[in-house]
């Protein structure tokens, strides 16, 4: 666990107010939530007293790692650009539970859940997010159909993305 105190910062690239907001972890709380292959991970804990799970710490190069703030967080959070925060992050070594639905319907289809399982954490966090942001039951059922037919096809999300929108169904 660490604790620290850090400016809310912005990337240069984004031209949106909202956008690019990050924070950088301190090399010295490094020390206590991070692996040694100098990758990226997964962090749990808090912001100003908002809570985060599975959030994503990412190397910027030269030993920094930031850790993004996307929209929603930073509505949370309800600071701009320089304020500071209080952040209490742990690593967050847990586990992707596909939607009750998604995970039913693996059970009906052969050899998808041994695939969807086989895939990196990253990749399922994408495939059970982009499901359960569905807004009505039709477009539910729409994407774990494709999720279904891209792990039978033994796509990865961005690829079952591009090929939903090659064949226009995005």
């Amino acid at each position: 666990m660490s604790e620290f105190v850090v400016p809310i910062l912005k990337s240069g690239k984004s031209v949106k107010a909202n956008e690019g907001l990050y924070i950088e972890i301190p090399p010295i709380a490094l020390q206590y939530i991070r692996r040694r292959d100098r990758k990226a991970f997964r962090v749990q804990g808090s912001i100003d007293k908002v809570h985060i799970r599975r959030v994503r710490v990412i190397p910027k190069g030269g030993g920094v790692y930031v850790m993004p703030i996307n929209k929603q967080l930073h509505r949370s959070i309800g600071k701009g650009i320089g304020d500071e925060v209080k952040v209490f992050v742990w690593a967050d070594n847990s586990k992707v539970k596909p939607d009750k639905e998604l995970a039913l319907s693996f059970s009906q289809v052969p050899h998808t859940w041994v695939a969807f399982m086989n895939l990196s954490e990253s990749q399922k966090e994408y495939f059970n997010d982009w499901v359960m942001a569905s807004k009505t039951p039709e477009i539910k059922s729409d994407r774990i159909a494709a999720t279904i037919n891209a792990l039978l096809n033994k796509q990865n999300f961005a690829t079952m993305k591009q090929e939903l929108k090659r064949r226009q169904l995005l």
